[in-house]
Formats: structure tokens, C-alpha cells, sequence
């Protein structure tokens, strides 16, 4: 593993699909967790599970992938790192897979991340489907978005319509602007705030099943 790469943790129930699935955990939260919620996503075991494990605790066992210096706004040099450290571990995780399909997903700052990871410019991997609950949005001085890159790629956007920390509004037109590059993006709403919603969890597995079959 070089210094660029995190650590990478494997369901050891799904280590045999033939797809790849990388769940990135929120704020706070363990990668145990991120695991979990890519195990429920795909109950037919059509992928192999992994998540990497966020490098800063910010609590006993719970921990993030950059800080914060205010409640929105991240700190420029841990989230010029997690950038920099998700896409390497992404590359190591399809090596080790040896898949071409990547499913990349995530809640919370983790969806947010996961979004970066797949519409950055600083990418050397092809991304199927992005699942994405509760998601961050960052300005573009933070990072380069590479909206050409959304033309084949396929979205699942669930969110919370009382959602203060990621305003609804202005997700929506995020995803908006993406479907406008080309991208396919199904995009659901919940009556509450940040957080994971069971029936959109479902209904994410049910949307990502539809492709696993064609």
C-alpha cells in the first residue's frame, strides 16, 4: 500500500461478484458501517464490498475522511488529501478485484466524497453507477469537476427534504446539472432530514439490481 492509499476493509460476505462496490462512511461513522449499508444494497451478492477507512478520528472509533473549519466548509488541505487518497485506494481496490464494473456509494460527507471520486478530473478509473444518500456538495474551487465524465454514468440520489446540513435545493441542481452533461440520475426525496432513509436504501438496491441484470 503506498502513502497515498488508505486502509481497505472487505465484506466477507461478498468477496466473490464479479463487480466492484466501494461505500465511503460519513462523518463520524466507522467503515464497519459503510460496509453495511453496501451489503444491504446488494442483497444478491452480485458485487465485491469494500470500504476505505477515513484516516482522522474524531471520536472513540469513529472517524472522517478530511476536518472541517466551520460546519460547511472543509478544511482545503485535508480535502485536497482525501481526494487525492480515495482515488488511489479506488485504483487498489479494482486491482485487487479485478473488475471493471465500480460502483461507488456513500452517505454523508462519504456520498459527497463519493460524488468528487466520480466526476473528478484526477481519476484513472470508470465509474458505473454512483449511489449517494444525504449528499455533500462542494464548490469548484475546491476541486475540478469533470462534467463530460457524467455522460455514461448512471445516479442514484436519495435525500431528505428537511435536510439542513445539504439543502435539498441545492443537491437537486447539482444532479440537475449532471443529468443536463448527459447523466442518468434518478433522484428520490424522503420528508426528513440528513440521514438514511430505509425505503430509499431499498429502493436503491431494486434501481442497481435493474443494471446487475441486463
Amino acid at each position: 500500500m503506498s502513502s497515498e492509499e488508505l486502509q481497505l476493509l472487505w465484506h466477507d460476505g461478498h468477496q466473490r461478484g464479479s463487480g466492484l462496490m466501494v461505500v465511503l462512511h460519513g462523518f463520524a461513522e466507522h467503515p464497519a458501517a459503510a460496509l453495511q449499508l453496501g451489503a444491504m444494497l446488494d442483497p444478491e451478492r452480485q458485487y465485491q464490498i469494500c470500504a476505505p477507512h477515513g484516516p482522522i478520528e474524531v471520536a472513540a472509533n469513529k472517524y472522517a475522511f478530511y476536518r472541517s473549519e466551520s460546519r460547511m466548509s472543509p478544511n482545503p488541505q485535508d480535502f485536497a488529501s482525501a481526494q487525492v487518497s480515495i482515488a488511489a485506494t479506488i485504483e487498489m481496490a479494482q486491482t485487487i478485484a479485478n473488475c471493471d464494473e465500480v460502483v461507488i456509494a456513500g452517505f454523508s460527507q462519504g456520498a459527497g466524497l463519493a460524488s468528487v471520486a466520480t466526476f473528478s478530473q484526477a481519476k484513472n478509473y470508470q465509474v458505473h453507477s454512483l449511489i449517494v444518500f444525504g449528499c455533500r456538495i462542494y464548490p469548484e474551487e475546491l476541486f475540478a469537476w469533470d462534467a463530460d465524465s457524467a455522460r455514461d454514468v448512471h445516479v442514484y440520489a436519495g435525500h431528505g427534504v428537511k435536510d439542513r446540513l445539504s439543502p435539498a435545493v441545492e443537491v437537486k441542481e447539482f444532479f440537475d446539472h449532471l443529468e443536463l452533461r448527459g447523466a442518468d440520475v434518478t433522484w428520490q426525496t424522503h420528508p426528513y432530514g440528513h440521514c438514511l432513509y430505509p425505503q430509499h436504501i431499498e429502493g436503491a438496491s431494486r434501481w442497481l439490481q435493474g443494471f446487475s441484470q441486463k
